[in-house]
């Protein structure tokens, strides 16, 4: 059986995540003694760069992996230039995280039609309508419009 999108977006945003956690350079607050620059990336998190081009987040945010990419892209002007490659590779993972989430996306939606156009058979006519109205009106308008009124 094929793997779904929905498992290919898991297992991308996994693996971005698990570099996230192990960029390179990336240190835990507590490992280092020495000083070295001290930067505050937003509020509430400090960067700290270390001679050598390792770095550090305070507070620690490995374990919260939505703050960390923020973090990492926001301190991007700061240690792009020593860890140039690992941007690189970051930006490939968040890329395909990316792409695979619009096409899980696309999965969930097309299987949603294919497993209820049996029962529904209004939704022939009434995705070709939605589809138009979209075309018109843009995204976010009323699709009410278009339902059957049997529907009431």
């Amino acid at each position: 059986m094929k793997e779904s999108a929905v498992e290919k977006k898991w297992q991308t945003g996994r693996a971005k995540v698990e570099y996230m956690k192990e960029f390179p350079g990336m240190l835990a607050p507590d490992a280092r003694t020495d000083s070295g620059e001290t930067h505050t990336i937003r509020e509430g998190i400090t960067l700290h760069i270390y001679d050598d081009g390792a770095f550090a987040f305070s507070p620690d945010l490995r374990n919260d992996p939505a703050m960390l990419g923020q973090s990492l892209l926001a301190a991007r002007d700061l240690l792009g230039s020593a860890h140039a490659d690992a941007y690189t590779k970051l930006d490939a993972l968040i890329e395909e995280d990316d792409r695979m989430k619009r096409l899980a996306r696309r999965e969930k939606l097309l299987s949603a039609i294919a497993n209820n156009i049996a029962e529904m058979p209004e939704l022939r006519e009434e995705i070709p309508a939605l589809l138009n109205k979209v075309e018109r009106e843009g995204p976010g308008c009323d699709v009410t419009s278009i339902m059957n009124a049997d529907d009431d």
